[in-house]
């Protein structure tokens, strides 16, 4: 019974995800770029293959999957844009009380790489005006 259960890799650690944010960085045109003649599927696989082979030169010991580098992308960008919206929100605060929690060292790359982006910064100019009459 044993034998069945799957064994857990460990978890990326920051080294790895360091490098991960600075390797799609480096492949940002391809893994970000729009579908055409010049840029397929096919081309963003390698890239992600590359970054995957890279991650597992530095940490042998453990193999990642390029499946499973992409899904850490993935969760990485979206924990930096939930704090970097928290700290936002942290900084208009007042009154007493712990402060909040600092965006960590990946999250800030992360945010810093995407400081154009309007779902990191929301779009200029614009106010909501729901629930206002």
């Amino acid at each position: 019974m044993a034998d069945s259960k799957m064994n857990r890799k460990p978890n990326f650690t920051t080294e790895e995800n360091i490098m991960l944010v600075e390797l799609f960085e480096q492949h940002k045109s391809v893994l970000q770029g729009k579908f055409s003649t010049a840029l397929s599927n096919q081309d963003k696989n390698q890239a992600w293959n590359k970054i995957s082979m890279a991650i597992n030169a530095q940490n042998p010991a453990v193999k990642r999957e390029p499946a499973e580098v992409k899904k850490k992308w993935k969760n990485l960008v979206m924990n930096a844009k939930k704090e970097a919206s928290t700290d936002r929100k942290s900084r208009t605060k007042t009154g007493g009380g712990p402060p909040e929690k600092p965006v960590s060292a990946v999250s800030q790359l992360i945010c810093d790489m995407h400081e154009d982006s309007p779902s990191f910064v929301g779009l200029s100019g614009v106010d909501s005006f729901i629930g206002k009459v």
